[in-house]
């Protein structure tokens, strides 16, 4: 997929998976870009790490995480249609210890 795919906009907003500010808005039910989280509207400040997402396919957000590490996806199967690296260099990202 295209980053260009996914709605922009000037107060990207950040992934609590992936760390990357990719998601147009939060609390819209949006694919993340970078590694197909959809946006369960967890405050990835203060987030359940080990609670199951409904969106997710009840995955804990901590294990989605780990796959993104892994695999570039919060789901080994996605890594295949997330954004490639070049693209994802033009989004910010600011990772935080979990």
């Amino acid at each position: 997929m295209k980053l260009s795919e996914f709605p922009i906009s000037d107060n990207m907003q950040q992934c609590p998976c992936c760390d990357y500010f990719s998601l147009a808005q939060r609390g819209h039910c949006l694919v993340c870009p970078v590694c197909f989280w959809e946006d369960d509207c967890e405050d990835p400040n203060n987030s359940k790490w080990d609670a199951p997402s409904d969106l997710n396919d009840n995955m804990c957000l901590r294990e989605a995480r780990k796959n993104f590490i892994q695999h570039g996806a919060w789901k080994p199967e996605y890594s295949s249609i997330v954004i490639q690296a070049s693209e994802r260099s033009l989004l910010r990202v600011v990772r935080r210890n979990v």
